[in-house]
């Protein structure tokens, strides 16, 4: 009798134990996922109404898998943190300024704006992130009209991304104007080889910061192949950031369009929330797609931990 209740016994404490290591397996195999969230712009490919999506409309895939949705804001419902980013030296800019201003006035009550000049390698705050918009459009001034022909203006753009630290929940915008070009790259060097623009890019990534540009040509660009490079080098920030690149081979007679696209971009954005298995990687790739064939949407292309 004595044995058969210390075979039960033991058995029991066996079967606690088990019991234990079962969930505490459970709970690491939990604890390897985390929860990332990117902001997304929604297109019509013939730029024509885009219908309010639901979180059933999404899908997120991670390296080719489909990722679980947690939760999905519209832009009515996600703070937006904006960084107007100049870049001084370039012509056409001073000409743009009631543009600009009316741009940051008209932007949704409640919307955060930063307003940043880029000269000579170095930042300036001329406003740090404030809802006042006529506050921060008086921030918009006449810039210099000659800058440094060394400027790296992705150097610059670096030391902006530290002022979004800890709002990776909300809408993270940069609003970029430049010429694009890095001297220090070569004006006949492409995108991916730019070992600045590359940093800046996976920062921005990391940190859910998404970067549109308009491309303004300067002194330093008049040259087909510098113009280009800066084109293309812009272009590829904003794509692999989940933004846009407005631009036109021969630059901009004026922002009023590209800043008009850029307001409504901003109606047809989205932040998503979803469930990420990628600890332990460097990085991954992403795509986010709709049930809606008729549109396209703006995501970042990889996310670098």
């Amino acid at each position: 009798m004595f044995s058969y209740k210390l075979i039960n016994y033991i058995l029991a404490i066996f079967l606690i134990l088990c019991s234990f290591t079962a969930n505490n397996l459970t709970y690491a195999q939990t604890s390897a996922e985390t929860i990332k969230t990117i902001t997304v712009t929604v297109k019509e490919k013939k730029n024509r109404f885009v219908p309010e999506l639901q979180a059933s409309d999404f899908q997120v895939y991670q390296d080719g898998v489909l990722s679980p949705i947690v939760f999905v804001q519209p832009s009515n419902q996600a703070p937006l943190n904006l960084a107007v980013v100049i870049q001084e030296g370039l012509e056409q800019f001073n000409l743009e300024i009631n543009s600009i201003k009316q741009f940051i006035t008209n932007l949704p009550t409640g919307s955060k704006i930063m307003v940043v000049y880029a000269k000579d390698n170095f930042v300036t705050v001329a406003q740090e992130f404030t809802t006042d918009l006529t506050q921060a459009a008086s921030k918009i001034r006449v810039t210099d009209s000659f800058s440094s022909f060394a400027v790296n203006p992705y150097w610059d753009l670096k030391g902006v991304l530290p002022y979004f630290n800890g709002l990776e929940q909300e809408r993270n915008e940069i609003l970029f104007i430049s010429d694009g070009f890095d001297p220090s790259n070569g004006k006949f060097s492409t995108a991916t080889s730019n070992l600045y623009l590359d940093q800046v890019m996976r920062e921005a990534q990391k940190n859910n910061v998404v970067i549109f540009s308009i491309f303004a040509p300067s002194a330093r660009v008049k040259n087909f192949f510098a113009q280009n490079t800066g084109i293309n080098s812009l272009i590829y920030l904003s794509e692999q950031t989940g933004g846009q690149a407005f631009y036109t081979n021969s630059g901009y007679v004026t922002f009023d369009v590209p800043l008009q696209k850029f307001a409504q971009l901003l109606k047809q954005q989205y932040v998503i929330s979803y469930i990420s298995s990628g600890i332990g990687k460097k990085y991954y790739q992403v795509k986010v797609t709709t049930d809606f064939s008729n549109l396209t949407v703006l995501a970042t292309k990889e996310f670098h931990f």
